[in-house]
């Protein structure tokens, strides 16, 4: 997957491609991972990355529903089992270990990313929000757009995929180039990297 986003059309475009890049980024950390390293804890968080993960996929289904819920992609018989809209998830309940892993955490991220990418792609981004969440750290007035939405989405994806670096740097040392090398089936370093003595 390259690091950087590819080129962008339009405001919409581009919402759309950098939300679908931290996604996509978020998928590359869990790759070649057991069930128990994608449960671990192994830094002072309390995070995991299947947390992370299943989280990041809930968000995006949430915002595609503030942008439109009555977007096709927002229809109940396309949401992930782990999406709950009325309440959020609480990923730590996630019994159904034997779906938990690597393989099927990346699916989820993948589809979040074309779904997210699609919402986006669509919204008419000057467009006031009409279901806004409840919770403590809102006011209640808030006036949100469609393109803070995007905005925001993009900013909370991007938060957890740093989570996620530190995480998985952590269980094993895999870093973010050499992880995204990996998934795209490239060596690296590259050899134009490599350092002769």
């Amino acid at each position: 997957m390259p690091f950087l986003v590819p080129d962008v059309t339009d405001e919409n475009d581009a919402l759309a491609t950098f939300a679908g890049q931290q996604l996509r980024q978020m998928a590359t950390t869990m790759q070649g991972l057991n069930a128990e390293q994608l449960q671990s804890t192994p830094t002072a968080s309390a995070l995991s990355l299947h947390v992370l993960a299943l989280h990041s996929v809930s968000v995006v289904y949430n915002v595609a529903v503030w942008i439109n819920p009555d977007h096709p992609v927002c229809a109940a018989d396309r949401l992930p089992e782990t999406v709950d809209l009325a309440e959020g998830v609480d990923c730590r309940r996630y019994k159904d270990l034997e779906k938990l892993t690597a393989e099927n955490l990346i699916s989820s991220l993948e589809r979040a990313a074309e779904d997210a990418e699609q919402v986006l792609r669509d919204a008419v981004l000057s467009a006031l929000v009409v279901h806004k969440p409840k919770g403590p750290w809102l006011k209640g007035d808030e006036r949100w757009n469609n393109r803070w939405c995007a905005l925001h989405l993009t900013q909370e994806i991007a938060r957890h995929v740093g989570h996620a670096d530190v995480i998985r740097e952590t269980i094993d040392g895999g870093f973010a180039y050499q992880l995204n090398a990996q998934f795209d089936g490239t060596k690296w370093p590259p050899a134009h990297l490599l350092i002769v003595n």
